[in-house]
């Protein structure tokens, strides 16, 4: 063999390996895929979580006042957790946002078995508004 026979370059790596460009980069663009797909995923569950949390969390302290996250923790701890003091504040905050990221991960996971939730994805910012200006 001559070196003019030996193509150069990426070419080279996979002529020399008997198997064509396409069968090769075929697995690696569905990992590709399929890895954007999952980082996608996880970026509109934060993303709705966190913007679901923050808003509930702004018009429940607004309209029922600071302690809100005290009864949320009363609701895991029990009573006495009214009277708790940073610590409990903190973990009921921390709820909150559990359960806001959790409702986002139960709306996307439905939204891809139901199309209209992707289309029509105000319907369920518009169900979350209080009633008093619905």
């Amino acid at each position: 063999m001559q070196i003019s026979d030996v193509p150069s370059g990426a070419a080279a790596d996979f002529a020399l390996s008997g198997q064509s460009r396409l069968s090769i980069m075929a697995p690696l663009r569905t990992t590709h895929i399929m890895q954007l797909r999952k980082r996608s995923a996880l970026l509109a569950i934060a993303v709705g979580g966190l913007i679901a949390g923050a808003l509930d969390l702004a018009q429940a302290s607004f309209l029922f006042g600071a302690k809100i996250p005290l009864v949320i923790a009363a609701g895991l701890l029990g009573r006495s957790a009214l009277h708790g003091g940073t610590v409990i504040y903190v973990l009921g905050v921390l709820l909150h946002f559990f359960i806001a990221f959790s409702a986002a991960a139960v709306y996307y996971a439905a939204s891809r078995w139901l199309e209209f939730l992707k289309e029509h994805h105000w319907c369920a910012v518009c169900s979350m508004a209080p009633r008093s200006i619905r």
